[in-house]
């Protein structure tokens, strides 16, 4: 997602929808990365920004460092799973076991879900 305004940004150049709204072209999601690869900034997105993408029934949410997962059976669990990806970069340690996350876990699905009612590409498994 963030990889074409990346590109744009490096050749000097902008997306069509930049340029004139009535070219029928879509809008472009993400942020540019060039001032993170340069070392002009330590991050490409804000903390707080929530990220959330469905593919193929696998669908997930990220905000900061944490991260919630749905990956359909056959292939994965078929529930939702919750990782802090500041302690656990190889989501080992599914937090969702630990009662003390569930709110945590209601967090993001409610997030997710509202984050897909914009956005009609996104189906959300409620299990």
């Amino acid at each position: 997602m963030d990889i074409m305004p990346t590109f744009l940004e490096q050749a000097g150049t902008t997306h069509p929808t930049d340029c004139a709204r009535e070219s029928g072209f879509e809008k472009m999601r993400g942020r540019s990365m060039l001032a993170y690869l340069e070392g002009h900034s330590d991050q490409v997105h804000p903390h707080d920004q929530v990220t959330g993408w469905e593919l193929f029934g696998r669908c997930g949410i990220r905000q900061g460092n944490w991260k919630a997962l749905f990956i359909p059976p056959l292939g994965g669990p078929g529930i939702w799973q919750l990782y802090n990806l500041s302690t656990d970069p190889g989501e080992v340690d599914d937090l969702k076991v630990d009662r003390a996350y569930e709110l945590s876990i209601a967090r993001f699905t409610l997030t997710l879900t509202e984050h897909s009612i914009s956005r009609s590409d996104i189906r959300i498994p409620y299990r």
